[in-house]
């Protein structure tokens, strides 16, 4: 049974998935292009496509993406944000990677795993 995506997402997050689908609606209509055109093009489902453009969280990540690229919203995010793969790696990833000092959690081992292993 799928859980409701809506009870886990914060409304300033339900709030940027609408907008994001209301920007790939205006798109899609500036391309004059009905949904099944621009569906096709996106490697999406009519159905999903109309899910997106109502702000649906419970979409993919990946379906997100195939929308927001065929609507030339990826590039427009990194033009006017300065916003990209490498820049993301550089201002975020490294420094997180950086300063973390273990490669790997071992977790308890002996006499230790086998006394705090089911602790209920």
């Amino acid at each position: 049974m799928r859980r409701p995506e809506s009870q886990f997402v914060t409304p300033a997050g339900l709030q940027a998935a609408q907008q994001l689908g209301q920007a790939v609606r205006a798109s899609r209509l500036s391309m004059n292009s009905t949904q099944a055109d621009f569906s096709a093009r996106a490697r999406l489902s009519r159905a999903t496509l109309a899910r997106i453009e109502s702000g649906d969280p419970a979409v993919s990540f990946g379906s997100w993406v195939s929308a927001m690229e065929e609507a030339s919203l990826l590039q427009r995010l990194n033009a006017d944000a300065g916003i990209g793969a490498a820049s993301l790696a550089r201002d975020v990833v490294r420094p997180v990677v950086r300063s973390a000092t273990r490669q790997r959690a071992s977790g308890l081992h002996g006499a230790a795993a086998r006394e705090d292993a089911y602790d209920f």
